[in-house]
């Protein structure tokens, strides 16, 4: 986990995305190579490895689990809360036949990380015939 969260630094993820991330991040996967390191080497103790690596792993799951539908819903909150609160600002601001376009662009920097924004344009509202 500690390993994932160290190697996002510097990519411009906030905090809580690259907790987030680190927490769903491949876990497990280097203990199950080492058992199986162990396990084809002959040492004696290898079978006690083997179930240590077996519940560890396990426990990595089952806690996945129990934290996913929780993390993903304070996650799509978040978003909804964001939404709501570009629909007021462009309720506010349109006034007086002002209306204003949300419009999103996209870019991939130089890491590869990929930045959203949102640009309001303005345009007068066309007259009824």
């Amino acid at each position: 986990m500690l390993s994932i969260f160290i190697s996002l630094t510097g990519t411009g993820e906030r905090t809580e995305s690259k907790l987030l991330l680190a927490w769903f991040g491949s876990r497990g996967l280097a203990s199950v190579v080492f058992a199986i390191i162990v396990l084809n080497s002959g040492v004696a103790a290898a079978g006690t490895l083997a179930m240590t690596v077996v519940c560890r792993v396990s426990m990595s799951i089952f806690t996945h689990d129990l934290t996913a539908n929780p993390l993903a819903s304070a996650l799509g909150a978040r978003i909804e809360r964001l939404k709501l609160i570009i629909r007021i600002l462009i309720s506010t601001l349109n006034f007086k036949g002002l209306l204003l376009r949300p419009v999103w662009s996209f870019r991939a920097g130089n890491t590869g990380q990929l930045t959203a924004e949102l640009n309001f344009y303005s345009h007068k509202e066309p007259d009824h015939v």
